[in-house]
């Protein structure tokens, strides 16, 4: 009824065909509701709650182990790093005349740089070169293969939240300030933010009612356009 009021003023082939699509994503909506058995919106709140937070704890736990990889290929650069220029900053540590140390020092300076820079990275990670480079990649592999296997949870977790965005915004149709997009602070949980909405919070009836009543009006406005349409070949 409010989808068919915003489109009051529209033409009428394209208010039933928008009430047709309107039509199969309540039925979807209504559907996934029912299949978990969310008949509250604050159990609604309480579900989507726990899947960001699940969705929180997988990217937490792909970006950790990302990070590590990217630092195991930044210490693996920095040993390699080391190793070419060793010969070079082992020269320049020889070097006992001011003068002569200076004009090699303008001569070298992006290589001793990238020197003292690799330096300070295997310091920084407690190591030294040259660095046990077959366990680091090692450890690579693994993490790349753990990063892959969380992959399908992260895809169905993902895919659960797709759906709980558009039955969200269904709610939000009939019960509109009962599911806000977002903590008023940034951080309280959305089941929190549920603890507010209790005197709306009975969809049951509400899910009942939309299943018959949504079905027939749109059966007559089908065939009102059959009609038409025949009414027009005549």
């Amino acid at each position: 009824e409010l989808r068919k009021a915003d489109r009051e003023f529209w033409d009428h082939r394209a208010q039933t065909k928008a009430s047709l699509k309107d039509l199969q994503a309540i039925l979807n909506a209504i559907s996934f509701l029912k299949e978990r058995e969310l008949d509250t919106v604050h159990a609604l709140g309480e579900y989507l709650s726990r899947t960001n937070e699940r969705m929180n704890e997988l990217r937490k736990e792909v970006r950790s182990k990302e990070q590590r990889i990217r630092d195991i290929v930044a210490l693996l650069n920095a040993d390699k790093t080391v190793h070419d220029l060793q010969s070079m900053y082992d020269e320049y540590s020889s070097i006992r005349w001011k003068g002569t140390k200076e004009r090699f020092v303008t001569t070298h300076a992006d290589e001793l740089e990238q020197y003292k820079k690799a330096q300070r990275l295997l310091h920084k990670f407690g190591l030294s070169h040259p660095i046990d480079r077959k366990s680091l990649q090692a450890e690579k592999a693994q993490l790349e293969q753990e990063i892959e296997a969380l992959r399908p949870d992260v895809d169905a977790v993902q895919a659960e939240l797709d759906e709980l965005k558009t039955v969200s915004y269904w709610v939000r149709k009939v019960v509109p300030d009962a599911l806000p997009s977002r903590a008023e602070n940034g951080k309280s949980s959305l089941y929190e933010t549920m603890q507010t909405a209790q005197s709306k919070n009975d969809l049951s009836d509400l899910l009942d009612r939309t299943a018959k009543q949504v079905v027939a009006p749109n059966q007559v406005e089908t065939q009102r356009t059959s009609q038409h349409q025949r009414n027009e070949t005549l």
